[in-house]
């Protein structure tokens, strides 16, 4: 067993001196009250009435993404195919596949 671990695995009552330095006394729990995450004060029904308005708002998001995914993509196919109609964007490809070719063979 680790030396650190050892600390950690005994009684909470063994940690202090007194009753008042324990992990697990009731006026350290009421001390700890006003940390997030320490105790749960939602009710289980608030949290099924929000259900309904969280999922729309995640069905929201996910179509917002989702439409800036496809508009990213078809804008990189729409340059792509752009580049390679043009005589310009032809010569820098042919250009570019030469180069490619060359370090190829190198």
């Amino acid at each position: 067993m680790f030396l650190g671990m050892k600390r950690v695995l005994e009684p909470a009552a063994n940690i202090g001196s007194s009753a008042s330095d324990t992990l697990w006394d009731d006026t350290t729990l009421s001390r700890r009250a006003d940390m997030p995450g320490w105790r749960h004060l939602t009710d289980v029904t608030e949290i099924f009435r929000e259900v309904k308005s969280r999922k729309k708002q995640a069905l929201a998001k996910l179509v917002l993404y989702l439409g800036a995914f496809v508009w990213t993509i078809y804008r990189l196919v729409e340059v792509i195919i752009v580049g390679l109609i043009t005589p310009k964007g032809r010569a820098a490809a042919k250009d570019v596949l030469r180069q490619a070719a060359a370090a190829l063979n190198r």
